[in-house]
């Protein structure tokens, strides 16, 4: 009888040995798995900057040889040669990392509005969960890194700051403008913007902002 009891306490001590096992290696592959991912979205997040930054200096060095061979200063014709350059980007982005990431439909939207200004409302209201408007632009709730590397197919499965912190409107603005010749100006902005929390308990960020924009086709666009 001892005998037996022997047995079965050495079997229940086996079992529970291995499930233990069992637990501790299920935890161990999927904090790999996390760790991973997060390396993933890491490597992913400076191969997309890289591409950028590498955009953005060939962008310039184009649009400065642009300006400079103009006959004349005319900043529809700039602002337009700009946003044709940034739109061009925005989709070999897409071509090249082969997904259309938050950040990237941002930009589209962005620099759409000279060229389809109903188009690119319709893209904003598709995505207004996950995007919000400032004095000129529209920019993504999610921080940046998470917001190139976020698939707009897979929003859903992403925490929007919109969930915690709900995005209302801007409340109050000063602004004035630096420089401007009636069809292009630089300008300054200092505000508050109003948002919400999960519990509807209200709250107030401050910001500032720096524009440079053109008036194109009855509108002010962002430039840059």
């Amino acid at each position: 009888m001892k005998r037996k009891s022997f047995k079965l306490t050495n079997l229940l001590l086996a079992v529970s040995i291995g499930a233990t096992m069992l637990s501790c290696t299920n935890d161990s592959i999927e904090n790999s798995h996390e760790m991973r991912t997060t390396e993933t979205a890491s490597g992913l997040a400076n191969k997309i900057g890289k591409f950028r930054s590498d955009e953005e200096k060939r962008i310039s060095s184009e649009f400065k040889s642009f300006a400079t061979g103009s006959t004349s200063n005319n900043v529809e014709k700039n602002a337009i040669f700009y946003h044709d350059l940034k739109l061009k980007s925005v989709y070999k982005e897409r071509e090249t990392f082969k997904f259309t990431s938050l950040q990237n439909l941002a930009d589209e939207i962005n620099f759409l509005v000279l060229f389809d200004k109903e188009k690119a409302e319709n893209l904003f209201q598709k995505y207004s969960n996950y995007l919000r408007k400032s004095i000129y632009t529209v920019e993504p709730t999610l921080d940046y890194e998470t917001a190139i590397t976020t698939d707009i197919n897979e929003l859903s499965t992403i925490k929007s700051d919109n969930s915690t912190g709900k995005y209302i409107g801007v409340v109050s603005v000063k602004e004035g403008v630096l420089l401007s010749n009636g069809v292009y100006n630089i300008t300054w902005h200092v505000g508050v913007e109003k948002h919400k929390d999960d519990i509807g308990l209200t709250f107030y960020r401050n910001f500032t902002q720096l524009g440079s924009n053109a008036y194109v086709n009855g509108q002010w666009v962002f430039v840059s």
